[in-house]
């Protein structure tokens, strides 16, 4: 990879390995790599416009999704997200804000 990091999320989509997220020494905020093992390559893809405490990645219908929480106090941000191969581009489907 290009960016050491843990607390990091991975799906396996076309074949390829897709790592999200993660915290290293110096950021939160780190790039996403698709790892391509015909070719042994890392790759930086489209990054997603937005930062998530914890992400929870899914495929389905040739997408990747994900959904992930921020924490602002004592409420909850959720939203879904969903990436686009294709067009190496990213797509937010949802926000959900919860009050406690």
């Amino acid at each position: 990879m290009h960016s050491r990091r843990w607390f990091l999320s991975c799906v396996a989509f076309h074949g390829c390995l897709y790592v999200l997220g993660g915290h290293n020494k110096t950021s939160g905020r780190l790039s996403i790599e698709k790892y391509d093992p015909a070719e042994d390559t890392w790759t930086e893809i489209a990054a997603m416009n937005y930062y998530s405490d914890e992400l929870h990645l899914e495929v389905m219908d040739d997408t990747i999704f994900v959904i992930g929480e921020n924490r602002n106090g004592e409420d909850f941000l959720s939203h879904v997200s969903c990436f686009s191969d294709k067009e190496n581009q990213w797509f937010v489907s949802l926000f959900v804000c919860f009050f406690v």
